[in-house]
């Protein structure tokens, strides 16, 4: 987790808060939905 979270500070420094918070949010959602799938 603290990686991630060290990934995201340094992307928002670079000005791309918004492209990490995305790409985040994709990669949550795809994993929540290989979860979902994997029963």
């Amino acid at each position: 987790m603290n990686s991630v979270e060290v990934l995201h500070i340094s992307k928002s420094f670079d000005g791309h808060v918004v492209v990490s918070d995305l790409s985040f949010d994709i990669r949550a959602g795809l994993l929540m939905y290989g979860k979902k799938t994997n029963y």
